[in-house]
C-alpha cells in the first residue's frame, strides 16, 4: 500500500504486507477510505484488498496496520519457495482471493472471494518465458471447482460478522443497495443478501457468465453479463414485466490450423 503526496508526488509512506511474492498475490484492488473505531478513538483508515485473501486496515496518516483479516480459502499461501520436480496446489490460486472491489456500508466491509485453486511447479510447467508461464497456469486451472464466499467484516476490528458460500466461483465485486449487498458468479447467477446476516433473498440466472458488477440507477440494476455467445446488458427493476431473451445457439465456422513441424 502506497501513500503518495498529491501536491508533490513524493512518498509519504509505504507498507509492503507480503515480503516475498512467489503465487501473484497482488494487493490490486482499489483502497477504500474509511473512519473506524481503534482503541476508543476516531481514526482515518485505509483498506486494501487483493489476490492474497487478506483484508488490511491501515492508518491513513502514517500506514501503520491496524488489523488483517483472511477470508475466503487458505491452502500453502505462506510457501516462500516451490519444490523442484513436485506439483504444490495453493489457495487462494492464480485467480483467487479477492478479485473485485468491495463495498463500505455503515462501518461493515462486503467482500467477495474467488475460491479457485491452482497447481504450481518451481518452472510453471516447463515454461519457456513470462507469457507462457502465465498461460500453462491459467490452463492448469479447474474452474469449476471453484466456489465463493461473501464475507461481513468490522471495520474497527476486522472481525468477521458473517460468511456466506455461494457454489461457484466469483470474479464479480460486493455492491451495495440499501439493506442489500448484490453479487454474482462465473456462471452467471445474480445474488442479493441481506446485509444483516447475509441470507440470500433473491436470485437471478442471467444468459451468460458474469465476471462484472452493476451499475445503479435509481430503481434500476444494470448489469453487464459478458460470458457466451452474444454479451448482454440487463436492465433489472423491482415490477418491471419485461422478458429476457435468451440468445440463440448458432453454429460456428471450423477453423483452419496449420501444423507447425
Amino acid at each position: 500500500m502506497l501513500a503518495i503526496d498529491g501536491r508533490t508526488g513524493k512518498l509519504a509512506w509505504y507498507n509492503q504486507v507480503r515480503q516475498r511474492d512467489i503465487l501473484n498475490y497482488d494487493l490490486q484492488d482499489s483502497p477504500i477510505l474509511a473512519t473506524a473505531q481503534i482503541k476508543g478513538q476516531a481514526r482515518p483508515i485505509v483498506i486494501g484488498t487483493g489476490k492474497m485473501g487478506v483484508v488490511y486496515a491501515f492508518d491513513r496518516s502514517t500506514g501503520e496496520r491496524y488489523w488483517e483479516t483472511p477470508v475466503g480459502l487458505h491452502q500453502n499461501d505462506q510457501l516462500k519457495e516451490l519444490p523442484p520436480s513436485e506439483v504444490v496446489v495453493a489457495a487462494p490460486g492464480f485467480w483467487g482471493g479477492i478479485e473485485a472491489p468491495s463495498a463500505l456500508a455503515d462501518g461493515v466491509l462486503y467482500v467477495v472471494t474467488a475460491n479457485l485453486p491452482s497447481p504450481y511447479t518451481a518452472t510453471a510447467f516447463d515454461a519457456h518465458d513470462g507469457d507462457e508461464a502465465v498461460n500453462k497456469l491459467e490452463g492448469h486451472v479447474d474452474y469449476a471447482s471453484g466456489n465463493a464466499e461473501v464475507v461481513a467484516i468490522d471495520i474497527n476490528t476486522g472481525k468477521i460478522r458473517w460468511d456466506i458460500k455461494l457454489p461457484s466461483v466469483s470474479f464479480a465485486s460486493a455492491t451495495v443497495v440499501n439493506d442489500l449487498v448484490f453479487t454474482a458468479t462465473y456462471d452467471g447467477v445474480i445474488y442479493a443478501l441481506a446485509r444483516a446476516d447475509g441470507h440470500i433473498v433473491w436470485t437471478y440466472q442471467a444468459p451468460g457468465g458474469i465476471i462484472a458488477w452493476p451499475a445503479i440507477v435509481g430503481d434500476t440494476l444494470v448489469w453487464p453479463v459478458g460470458l457466451g455467445r452474444e454479451p448482454v446488458v440487463l436492465a433489472l427493476r423491482l415490477g418491471a414485466k419485461g422478458q429476457t431473451a435468451q440468445p440463440a445457439a448458432h453454429a460456428l465456422p471450423t477453423p483452419t490450423v496449420t501444423a507447425k513441424p
